[in-house]
């Protein structure tokens, strides 16, 4: 299955990557960089309102598939569907009540640009067709999601960069509306595969007077505020630093980080179907209580993963200039010193990508979420007070000791845990 998504993941990239070079060969380093400060403002609001109802579901659902509790099942899905639409709501409403505070701070403006993009936030209601997916083991709708989003995009670049109609807004709008389409895709398809459980449309409601707050489905919610707050801490520093980058450096200087995290993020695209894979293994292990197996496995993908992000790395060290001046344009190559170094982070965090799944499958949420906001706050600390003396080298230094303070601790802690039994 990994596989599978794999090959649509390095699809999507490489449309991802086509879309982007497009953009960045039609509008200046300035231009560019405002619009990922629009995208990076509303994906900060998204993460920190975003449930992650996906992993709430397959956690507790797995278990209740496992113990065929068919009741149990629906009434997590519906608690799913809630906070994915409250979530996506309260997105779009602070998305709006916080522009002015943070615009201040940040140095934002064009509040039309953000205000705008900002609808993107109510079509965000994916997480439980995410996990009905996943539980499902129906993959190949995330490969044709992944793949109508960037294509929609793609076509849509080349037609408006042939008409000379490549603007800030009009890219904004195309990328709008790929997301908005490929979200009510994902969505179909969840209450499509309903019907392999023998569960009917009607069947799950919004809301329910009736639903009650048993101790299993308090638990639930419980463990989706959690991952809510590990997803908010983890999620919004990706987004978070292209605000404070622009804020201290300029649009220009945004553009090229940018970059510098679209090159790294072809390690994050070969690890969605890895995350897809095993946080649904994990979850039923552990449901099972073969801890030891899981232990097991995790050897053998340590060592892989490394191979494979060395490999990788070490291929960019060497065809990093002609891709850069290649893809994008040679203003981008004044990134690539930095660039070089920051992949050393994306290697550890590749190597060591099942850490959270595990700690979530393992209910070791809080721990999680501890270690991930002391690590996150000493990241955007270190940056903000890095950025004017050292540039952009600000963001590669605070980035390896972000990757070492979110990962050293967790394998010290499953290590601690397995030998001495606890698990």
């Amino acid at each position: 299955m990994a596989g599978i998504l794999l090959k649509g993941n390095i699809l999507a990239s490489i449309l991802g990557l086509l879309v982007v070079s497009i953009i960045t060969k039609n509008v200046s380093l300035d231009s560019y960089g405002i619009i990922v400060m629009v995208q990076a403002y509303i994906m900060f609001i998204d993460q920190l309102f975003n449930f992650q109802s996906w992993q709430g579901l397959i956690k507790y659902g797995s278990i209740a598939l496992e113990n065929n509790q068919k009741k149990d099942f629906k009434n997590y899905i519906q608690l799913s569907i809630v906070l994915d639409i409250f979530g996506s709501l309260m997105a779009f409403i602070f998305a709006f009540i916080l522009f002015i505070p943070i615009s201040i701070f940040f140095n934002l403006d064009q509040l039309t640009l953000y205000m705008f993009y900002s609808v993107v936030l109510l079509f965000r209601i994916i997480g439980t067709p995410t996990a009905l997916l996943r539980l499902g083991e129906q993959y190949k709708y995330f490969n044709l999601q992944q793949l109508m989003n960037w294509g929609v995009k793609l076509v849509l670049i080349i037609i408006f960069s042939l008409l000379d109609m490549l603007n800030i807004y009009n890219i904004l709008i195309i990328f709008a509306f790929g997301e908005i389409i490929s979200s009510i895709y994902l969505i179909s398809c969840g209450v499509k595969v309903l019907k392999k459980y023998n569960i009917l449309l009607k069947d799950i409601v919004l809301f329910t007077p009736h639903l009650s707050l048993s101790k299993k489905m308090k638990r639930f919610l419980s463990f989706s505020l959690k991952v809510n707050l590990n997803s908010a801490v983890l999620g919004s520093i990706r987004n978070l630093d292209e605000l404070i980058v622009a804020s201290l450096l300029g649009s220009a200087s945004v553009a090229i980080f940018k970059i510098m995290k679209l090159v790294g993020s072809i390690f994050s695209k070969m690890l969605d179907p890895l995350y897809v894979v095993v946080y649904p293994e994990f979850s039923k292990l552990v449901a099972q209580n073969k801890i030891n197996e899981i232990f097991h496995i995790l050897k053998k993908i340590t060592i892989i993963n490394f191979i494979i992000s060395i490999l990788l790395v070490l291929s960019f060290y060497i065809f990093g200039s002609f891709i850069i001046e290649s893809f994008f344009t040679k203003e981008y190559l004044v990134g690539l010193p930095m660039l070089k170094i920051y992949l050393i982070g994306i290697v550890i965090s590749f190597t060591f990508f099942y850490l959270q799944p595990l700690m979530l499958s393992l209910e070791l949420e809080g721990t999680a979420l501890i270690i991930n906001s002391i690590a996150s706050l000493i990241y955007i600390c270190l940056l903000y007070i890095l950025l004017e003396t050292y540039d952009l080298w600000a963001v590669v230094i605070s980035f390896l000791v972000f990757s070492l303070l979110v990962v050293v601790p967790k394998i010290y802690i499953l290590i601690k845990k397995k030998d001495e039994h606890v698990l």
